[in-house]
């Protein structure tokens, strides 16, 4: 019994071989094979920036252990047939950074922990159809989200920075973490599109919704959540709402541009909105840049420069005469800069 099972395996291998090599020379059948359907375009990319450096009984002033990893997930299809056009792309921003070694401080026996140097998660999704054919107008819907994926923890006077986890076992509770906050846009308008370069997006009727999932997050009212009354002297707001809805103006233009005879390329979004129902003057916006320097097939050297500022959201304003580079909360312009490798493949 056992001998009749393994001469069907090798009949069914022998067939597979000849039904392949079969195809294989044959042009036809080889080309239908082969043949992808052009409709969709798939690209992602993944990029690095890593640094190490060890002493072991450095010399006085020498300098300090060093390891820290920031990178770069990015993922972006499209599909484009007859009227109908699709296109989403996600991209993730993270690292981690842990500067010298031993313990925090006198007295205290805890390890210099790995501190967060950034967490950005955006999604963007836009459905479109077209007016009529060979036009450049669509009608669309955009959806998008920003949030983090790991949670966040603050320092204090012992240890300032942003860390995995609460590195003085108090019961702290974070400062943030995945869906809180979230910023989520739901739009109804059209496009412009000029080529597979630039392409602007408007919605007069377009939803914004502000996600603080967390109760105890969302008691802070720094992620722009909606809260009522003062804050104690914790800066804990009783009376708090884990949401803010918003409803407004919306555009979002997007741009892909090949410079120096295609070894500099550059892409970016803009997103502006506008809250009919609150300040509509003041307009939010969030601006995405990267210029890739092509060094050998598949492998860029990447700038990216993000701006954000949405005027519900407090930031940590920067001041470098202040313990661990910030002081306060408040309204400002909010600016993130990254220098990394990055592999890039499309298929």
């Amino acid at each position: 019994k056992r001998k009749l099972m393994e001469m069907k395996y090798w009949t069914l291998a022998i067939c597979l071989s000849i039904n392949y090599s079969l195809l294989a020379t044959n042009p036809t059948a080889k080309d239908s094979l082969s043949k992808q359907d052009t409709a969709w375009d798939w690209e992602f990319s993944l990029g690095f920036d890593f640094a190490q450096l060890s002493h072991v009984n450095p010399l006085q002033g020498a300098g300090q252990n060093k390891l820290s990893l920031n990178s770069i997930i990015g993922f972006i299809t499209s599909y484009n047939r007859g009227l109908l056009s699709w296109e989403t792309d996600l991209v993730w921003q993270f690292g981690a950074q842990k500067l010298g070694s031993g313990t925090i401080g006198s007295g205290l026996n805890i390890p210099i922990p790995f501190q967060k140097s950034i967490d950005d998660l955006r999604f963007n999704s836009k459905l479109g159809y077209g007016i009529k054919e060979h036009s450049k107008w669509f009608y669309s819907l955009n959806f998008g989200m920003r949030s983090i994926i790991t949670p966040s923890f603050n320092g204090d006077e012992r240890l300032s920075g942003n860390f995995f986890k609460d590195i003085f076992t108090e019961g702290k509770p974070p400062s943030s973490k995945f869906l809180s906050p979230a910023i989520i846009t739901f739009s109804i308008g059209s496009e412009f599109k000029v080529g597979h370069g630039l392409g602007v997006f408007y919605s007069p009727m377009s939803i914004k919704y502000i996600l603080v999932n967390d109760d105890f997050i969302a008691s802070t009212g720094v992620h722009g959540n909606t809260t009522n009354g003062m804050p104690d002297s914790l800066g804990i707001y009783n009376n708090y709402k884990k949401f803010n809805f918003q409803f407004g103006s919306f555009v979002r233009a997007t741009l892909q541009k090949d410079i120096l005879k295609e070894k500099l390329k550059y892409q970016g979004s803009l997103v502006l909105f506008s809250n009919y129902l609150k300040n509509p003057q003041n307009l939010d916006f969030d601006m995405v840049n990267s210029f890739d320097w092509v060094l050998i097939k598949n492998f860029n050297l990447s700038l990216l420069i993000n701006f954000f500022y949405d005027d519900d959201v407090l930031v940590q304003v920067s001041d470098r005469n202040f313990f661990g580079g910030t002081n306060r909360l408040g309204k400002r312009i909010s600016m993130t800069q990254q220098f990394l490798i990055k592999y890039q493949v499309k298929f």
